[in-house]
């Protein structure tokens, strides 16, 4: 039996609609309208150079070193030339239109939010038996045991077991609600009191806790938080 390799406009039409990948794509087309609009509105514009720079870096970032390299990924893409240049275009005006209008946003949302974004060092067993885990925790504080050989023998998981326990850095904002006090903790490292969640009862071992700062990843990630929120707000404003 012969598969028709041939794609259609109608065919890539159903496969959107099949997928459920219209709303998305209506989402899309509206926030490539709203840039357009606000930027102009604002007097915001993309000079050749930028564009010319910017293309650049989006060929070497993606090793389009070559033109007969870029080429191919134009075919593959089914993109012109024209159109590479308006995704490079739309993804400048954007940048523009976010430095206008979030000035000094991201940093009074950070002020405003700086307990969220503080961060914990911590290893982690969760226990289903209340008796059990109040039992390790004064096992391991007094020293009987360590808390590296309770994760070894509790924890299940091969992953986290080979560690440990351990998970890492983690955001104040990213904890389960009902861990949140161990931020109140002040002399570290320590084992803490098992804390009752919907999940068990967690044994932590609380490392260190890193106040927050104003980093390039926690700028980026706030700048591109309320950009977000700026643009379906344009949106449902639209209607």
């Amino acid at each position: 039996m012969s598969i028709d390799t041939n794609i259609t406009t109608e065919n890539i039409l159903e496969q959107l609609k099949i997928s459920r990948k219209i709303p998305e794509i209506i989402e899309q087309i509206l926030t490539r309208r709203i840039v357009k609009a606000e930027a102009e509105k604002l007097g915001i514009k993309v000079e050749i150079p930028e564009l010319q720079e910017a293309a650049d870096l989006f060929r070497a970032k993606n090793r389009l070193i070559s033109a007969r390299i870029t080429e191919k990924w134009l075919e593959i893409n089914q993109l012109s030339l024209d159109e590479f240049e308006t995704i490079i275009h739309l993804e400048l005006l954007s940048d523009k239109l976010k430095q206008v209008v979030l000035t000094d946003k991201v940093e009074q949302h950070f002020y405003q939010h700086q307990l969220d974004f503080d961060r914990v060092v911590i290893s982690e067993v969760i226990l289903t038996n209340k008796e059990l885990a109040t039992e390790l925790y004064y096992a391991i504080r007094e020293g009987e045991i360590s808390f590296q050989d309770v994760a070894s023998k509790y924890i299940t998981d091969p992953e986290l077991k080979r560690k440990g326990g351990y998970l890492g850095q983690i955001k104040r904002k990213d904890l389960n609600p009902g861990l949140r006090s161990i931020f109140s903790v002040t002399t570290y490292p320590q084992i803490i009191k098992p804390i009752a969640t919907a999940q068990g009862f967690h044994l932590i071992w609380l490392e260190e806790k890193i106040d927050a700062t104003l980093e390039p990843d926690i700028y980026e990630g706030i700048q591109s938080q309320l950009f977000t929120e700026f643009l379906r707000e344009k949106a449902m404003n639209l209607g």
